[in-house]
């Protein structure tokens, strides 16, 4: 049976809701040395003036081109004095939640969290990231867990709802508010779509959420009745529970629950309303999917939710469970989110054990979309709680004394890699709701570039790092992606002689790892050609001269280049664009042809 991996050790005492903080806006205009404009580079340009030498300008990042690459080009160009980032400069955005001082997670100023004394920046830097964004509504996350308090005031309104599964007849009737194409809770919690035949508080608790929603529709709320989504749930309108096999995830802590609704808050308590914490996304789509209980759930509940949150288009999902050993039927699973693009955040295990020696499943999984998370402390230091592994734990991040929500309106402390494994879920959440267009393997790349490198994390996780929400957001990613040749085209066509090709490549290459070794031509009936050099055109780097004899003959002449040329930050070349460099398969093929005289 899968069990909760939930908060080793952990405290069962509330905070006292009579606390309140007095929050500070702080004016750090520090400049991390890898956040930049993804747009734009400085460049300085000399003027002459000896009182003025030098005047800077942003200057757009052509399109095709990385920071790293328009640098390269412009600082070559005349006149130039130098090129470099246009580097991003962030106030830190607080909000105005009771708790927020507690959560070091986001903020690390050295406070003391429940009795322990933290050191001050060993945080996510989550409140420099919120200048960059709060999230976005229309981002979908799932939390597979315990299920989710969907009526807590700190989380009713980041709940999601499966647009497929709302009737028609008061789809027509609602308004989508903020123009994101969705139905979302913000959305209903506006007087324009309150009322009937739209949504009405039937649980008379003072807002719409999603206890209103999965009641009967002769009883006020949305369930027909109907699998509208053709998904094999019928109303599964706000997520699913596996256990009762029915459209209501509540979490009971009569069943062993609290921890998803935990783990929920640390993805997406809505921020800045005044009410208990900020999540990392204060705005979010979460789905609430219930398949552990009291005894613990299983592999094939598991792998269901898992399959359910990947077709309903969620980003990543959180695991903050574990145990058991190897299943094909979960493996699978997670390779089909992978087909979906879906990212499986999970953690790590809390038995301090070495993950690369014993296995620990569902984060051992040898899967690229899998994210193992191990936990830190207030100290940035590893919990001793957490597993670890160097080989196949990615990174670390906040998951020691964190205060997040809790079923019935309350907060908890809880400590866990459950509580590591959020905190990156939201960062991953944050960042392709900012970014849509990455993939699933371009964003966990930022996320683990970005990581703030711990030494005591060096020989323990993959990254050696603690997450960085900042400049996971901020940060260009670093360039994975080979180059192609795009075009060949010879100097000269019909029945003239051709001396020469130019060859055209995706990105800009390093000229040293392009020589006349990484080519070969074949005339016509196979004769072979011996080319003679290889010349860079221009200063953009793209742009080759491949030279050889002239040639007379009429027929078919082939052209053969690589795969082991690189481009700039030393990537062979991926012609055959599958994302893996220096392949055979890598190898550009062209021909070009001399016609027989008429």
């Amino acid at each position: 049976m899968l069990l909760p991996r939930h908060s080793f050790p952990r405290s069962a005492r509330a905070l006292r809701k009579a606390t309140r903080l007095n929050l500070l806006h702080l004016e750090d205009r520090s400049v991390p040395s890898a956040a930049y404009d993804l747009k734009t580079i400085a460049v300085g340009f000399a003027t002459g003036n000896p009182a003025d030498p030098v005047q800077t300008r942003a200057v757009p990042v052509e399109a095709g081109q990385t920071v790293d690459q328009a640098i390269a080009a412009w600082g070559a160009k005349p006149g130039v004095a130098y090129a470099e980032p246009n580097y991003v400069l962030a106030n830190s955005a607080t909000p105005n939640d009771p708790y927020f001082g507690l959560q070091y997670a986001q903020l690390n100023n050295g406070q003391t969290v429940n009795g322990v004394v933290g050191t001050a920046g060993a945080d996510t830097k989550a409140t420099q990231a919120w200048n960059v964004t709060t999230g976005k509504a229309s981002t979908v996350v799932a939390v597979i867990d315990t299920g989710v308090d969907y009526t807590h005031p700190d989380l009713y309104k980041n709940i999601w709802i499966n647009q497929n599964e709302i009737p028609a007849s008061i789809r027509s009737n609602l308004a989508d508010l903020d123009a994101d194409g969705r139905i979302t809770f913000w959305d209903l919690n506006n007087t324009v779509n309150i009322g009937t035949g739209k949504a009405t508080d039937l649980n008379t608790n003072g807002y719409i959420d999603g206890g209103d929603l999965i009641r009967t529709i002769a009883s006020g709320g949305w369930a027909d009745g109907l699998d509208q989504g053709v998904d094999g749930y019928v109303d599964d309108i706000i997520g699913w529970d596996f256990l009762g096999n029915d459209n209501d995830p509540m979490d009971l802590t009569a069943e062993n629950g609290g921890h998803g609704t935990h783990v929920a808050g640390t993805i997406g308590a809505m921020g800045n309303n005044g009410v208990g914490v900020a999540g990392v996304n204060w705005q979010v789509e979460m789905m609430a999917m219930r398949f552990i209980g009291s005894t613990g759930g299983s592999s094939t509940a598991a792998a269901a939710a898992i399959r359910l949150a990947a077709d309903n288009g969620a980003a990543a999902t959180n695991n903050s469970w574990g145990g058991g050993g190897y299943s094909q039927t979960t493996y699978d699973a997670i390779n089909y989110a992978r087909g979906k693009g879906s990212i499986f955040v999970a953690a790590a295990g809390n038995n301090g054990a070495n993950n690369d020696t014993t296995a620990f499943y569902p984060s051992n999984y040898n899967l690229d979309n899998v994210v193992a998370v191990a936990a830190t402390d207030n100290r940035d230091q590893l919990a001793s709680f957490s597993n670890y592994g160097k080989a196949t734990v990615d990174i670390a991040a906040p998951g020691v004394n964190i205060v997040s929500t809790y079923p019935g309106g309350q907060y908890y402390y809880m400590s866990g890699t459950s509580m590591a494994a959020p905190q990156v879920t939201g960062a991953i959440a944050l960042l392709r709701g900012n970014e849509p267009g990455l993939t699933y393997s371009q964003a966990i790349a930022r996320v683990f570039n970005s990581a703030d490198p711990l030494s005591n994390l060096t020989n323990v996780t993959v990254t050696g790092g603690r997450l960085n929400v900042y400049t996971a957001l901020t940060t260009a990613p670093v360039d994975a992606t080979g180059a192609a040749v795009t075009t060949m085209t010879p100097n000269a066509t019909g029945t003239n002689a051709v001396s020469s090709v130019r060859l055209t490549f995706s990105e800009a290459i390093s000229a040293g790892t392009f020589t006349t070794a990484d080519v070969t031509i074949t005339g016509p009936n196979g004769t072979a050609i011996t080319p003679t050099g290889v010349t860079a055109v221009g200063t953009t780097g793209t742009q080759f001269d491949l030279t050889f004899a002239s040639q007379f003959a009429a027929g078919s002449y082939s052209v053969k280049v690589g795969p082991a040329v690189s481009d700039l930050t030393g990537n062979l070349m991926d012609q055959n664009r599958n994302g893996v460099n220096g392949e055979t398969t890598d190898v550009y093929a062209g021909t070009f042809a001399i016609s027989v005289p008429t």
